[in-house]
């Protein structure tokens, strides 16, 4: 498996409005994410108090990561404009520990 890191920056007064306009974005997203081959699920996160937004996506293959990156980049660049730049990360997952 493995996971595609987005993490954004942008001044902590402002978490709460990008939260909601996240969400708003995010259903838009979901159907296109659910359709996608290989996408195993995500998690949209931030830290309050310094403003950092991580979005955190799995997916079976790195194939399959850039298959999204291809397929909606449009609608991401669209999505970013005016934001900060973003660091965009790719991992291999190795090892996973859930509950017992």
């Amino acid at each position: 498996m493995h996971a595609r890191m987005t993490m954004t920056q942008y001044p902590p007064e402002l978490v709460d409005q990008l939260e909601a306009a996240a969400k708003q974005a995010g259903q838009q997203m979901a159907p296109i994410l659910r359709g996608m081959a290989g996408f195993r699920g995500g998690y949209w996160m931030a830290d309050r108090s310094t403003g950092r937004f991580i979005g955190l996506t799995f997916w079976d293959g790195e194939e399959q990561i850039k298959g999204y990156e291809a397929a909606t980049a449009e609608l991401r660049a669209q999505a970013a404009a005016g934001s900060p730049q973003q660091v965009v990360e790719h991992f291999e997952i190795f090892d996973y520990l859930g509950p017992a």
